[in-house]
């Protein structure tokens, strides 16, 4: 609750900020960062590498839990022979012994199987937040240097959200909006580049 009061003091106070810079008469403009981020070429090409090195990790998973359906189906039958009247107690305490030492294996290949979940799922998070965070800096590096050469006083990131789930900005000026100038700007000299990644991304969704 707190934190919830002190984000929309915040947001308050920004807005009031906002406000005040704006009947100063500047010269501002906005961008959409999330569209930016995500139609540049870097995060794209990056994204698809991230999505090949998930389905490797996705696979081996896949035939983790194969081994551990495998080990509790010998189990459930082993301990299923072991209890069955019809056997000689010889044969079911052997089939008891073979029970439980599938049950040993089968605890193992769990935790083996948890542990590799919980160490490439941290795995992919770290990563995923290490490629944001190189990518965000150098599009902020860009605008940066573009809105001294054309002497903006104020960028503003349109993508922002209230916690309300509504827009931050209900309504900005087009004209201000030069969020397709940076987009060209990253992505110039790997139009091709990109357009090839796009359609082998859209033909790839297709056969899925």
């Amino acid at each position: 609750m707190l934190y919830a009061k002190n984000k929309i003091l915040s947001v308050l106070i920004f807005m009031l900020s906002v406000g005040s810079v704006f009947a100063q008469g500047i010269n501002w403009v906005y961008i959409d960062m999330d569209r930016i981020f995500q139609g540049y070429y870097k995060t794209i090409k990056e994204n698809r590498v991230i999505q090949k090195q998930s389905e490797i990790f996705t696979e081996y998973a896949s035939n983790l839990d194969k081994e551990r359906k495998v080990l509790e189906d010998a189990f459930n039958g082993l301990r299923d022979e072991s209890q069955n009247i019809a056997l000689n107690e010889e044969v079911r305490e052997v089939k008891r012994n073979e029970a439980q030492t599938k049950f040993m294996l089968l605890q193992e290949k769990k935790k083996e199987m948890q542990e590799y979940n919980k160490e490439k799922q941290t795995d992919m998070r770290n990563r995923l937040e290490e490629l944001t965070n190189k990518i965000v800096k150098e599009i902020s590096d860009i605008v940066k240097v573009y809105s001294e050469q054309q002497a903006y006083d104020l960028v503003i990131d349109s993508s922002g959200i209230t916690l309300n789930r509504l827009p931050t900005f209900i309504y900005l000026k087009p004209d201000n909006d030069i969020t397709d100038t940076i987009l060209g700007m990253i992505n110039k000299g790997h139009e091709e580049e990109l357009e090839t990644i796009k359609q082998k991304a859209k033909a790839k969704g297709s056969e899925e």
